[in-house]
């Protein structure tokens, strides 16, 4: 009578069944002995050294005073003109223009940042306690494998259609952009007509008001809950 809820479960069951599949054949992931040993513990990472930030030719040329500040005056003769006097007063202008519009820019982008924040940690509050437990209990493991967390957080965004840590390893490894399609886009291509809420579909396109477990929506939540 509902083949769509029928087909959404049966999707929903998919990767769960994919990975028993391929684990009772003892099959790996791909690229698995990148992240870890034969003994299944995460290869540590080689992080190189960030290179020192070069100053530009400019900057290095102006002379400094004994607090490290920039004379730009000391470019400036003492016979200079009236009209070097204009084209300096200008340029300050123009800076002191410019350093305030990308005050006021940056701001905005605080402001916007700050507010999606907020409103991202207001849905998750509103999440059942169950989703939440299960959100932070997957994320402390899949660092403990040494996965980074921003790919971790990544994967939920995408939409984690299981609550067990190897579906969220094999997202985090085999999912995103340059590899596999994620579970959110993999679920639209499949039935991209679909009215009814399914896993990791956005909530625009659903008729439901309220995220389904483990979707992206119920999972994305902000840094600071982590």
């Amino acid at each position: 009578d509902r083949p769509t809820e029928l087909a959404a479960a049966a999707l929903a069951d998919v990767p769960q069944e994919v990975v028993g599949y391929f684990t009772s054949r003892n099959v790996k992931p791909r690229g698995l002995e990148k992240m870890e040993d034969v003994f299944g513990n995460p290869i540590g990472k080689v992080i190189p050294d960030m290179n020192p930030t070069k100053r530009s030719k400019t900057a290095s040329k102006l002379p400094q005073s004994h607090g490290g500040t920039k004379l730009a005056t000391a470019m400036v003769p003492v016979n200079s003109t009236s009209s070097a006097l204009s084209v300096q007063t200008s340029m300050s202008a123009s800076r002191s223009s410019t350093a305030l519009s990308g005050t006021e820019s940056a701001q905005g982008r605080m402001t916007t940042k700050a507010l999606a924040e907020i409103q991202q940690k207001k849905r998750f509050e509103e999440l059942p306690k169950f989703i939440s437990h299960e959100r932070i209990r997957l994320i402390n493991e899949a660092e403990s494998l040494g996965y980074d967390p921003p790919l971790i957080k990544r994967a939920f965004r995408d939409g984690v259609p299981s609550n067990t840590l190897d579906v969220l390893v094999d997202n985090i490894v085999h999912s995103g952009y340059g590899k596999l399609p994620c579970y959110k886009d993999a679920a639209q291509a499949a039935i991209p007509d679909m009215e009814v809420s399914l896993p990791g579909q956005p909530l625009s396109r659903t008729t439901s008001p309220l995220p389904t477990p483990f979707s992206s929506e119920a999972f994305n939540a902000p840094p600071s809950v982590c």
